[in-house]
C-alpha cells in the first residue's frame, strides 16, 4: 500500500515492559474508535510494513499495543518512533464544516463574499491551535482552524470558504 492511500494515526513512542508491547500516541479526536484494530501499517525505513494487532488498550490519546511477532523488549525498541498508518478508506466521511486535514490540501480558499483568496498549502498542527497555511499572491497567510473562521467546505468543487475578520488578509499581505 502506498503512503498516499493512507493517513497517519499516530506514532510508537516507547516500549512497555519486556514482552514486546509498545506505547503509542494516537493523533485523533476519537481514540476509542480504534479499540478493535486488527492491523496497522508501520513506517519502517521509509516502507509501510503491515503488523497484526494481538491486543490494544486505549486510554485518552495513548495506547498500549502488542503486535504479532514483536515478543521482546528489543523487538519493541526497534519500532520506537515508527509512524502508524491506516488506509484512507477506513476514515468515516465527514459532512458540513468538518474536514480531515489531509483532505483540504490544494483546496481553493474564498472569502465571505465568495472572492478567491488562494490555495491551502498545508495544515500546521501545533499544540494549541491548528493553522491553515494559504498561498496568496506568492505570500503565506495563516488562518486558525476554528468554527468562527470556517464558513463552509465544498468537497465537490474543492473550495474552503472562510470568514476573515476585517483587515485580516491585508495585515498578512502588507
Amino acid at each position: 500500500m502506498n503512503r498516499e492511500d493512507c493517513y497517519i494515526l499516530g506514532k510508537v513512542t516507547k516500549p512497555q515492559g519486556y514482552q514486546g508491547k509498545v506505547h503509542c500516541f494516537l493523533d485523533t479526536d476519537q481514540p476509542e474508535r480504534y479499540s478493535k484494530l486488527e492491523s496497522v501499517l508501520l513506517e519502517i525505513q521509509h516502507e509501510l510494513v503491515p503488523f497484526f494487532v494481538e491486543s490494544i488498550t486505549i486510554k485518552l490519546n495513548k495506547a498500549v499495543v502488542k503486535f504479532e511477532g514483536v515478543d521482546t523488549e528489543e523487538d519493541a525498541r526497534a519500532l520506537v518512533n515508527a509512524q502508524i498508518f491506516l488506509p484512507l478508506d477506513l476514515l468515516p466521511p465527514l459532512s458540513g464544516k468538518q474536514f480531515y486535514f489531509h483532505e483540504i490540501l490544494g483546496y481553493q480558499v474564498q472569502d465571505q463574499d465568495n472572492n478567491p483568496v488562494g490555495t491551502v498549502q498545508q495544515v500546521l498542527d501545533g499544540n494549541q491551535n491548528a493553522l491553515l497555511e494559504i498561498a496568496v499572491k506568492e505570500q503565506t497567510v495563516l488562518v486558525p482552524i476554528n468554527d468562527s473562521f470556517i464558513r463552509s467546505v465544498d468537497r465537490e468543487q474543492k473550495i474552503l470558504s472562510i470568514n476573515f475578520p476585517p483587515d485580516y488578509l491585508e495585515t498578512f499581505l502588507s
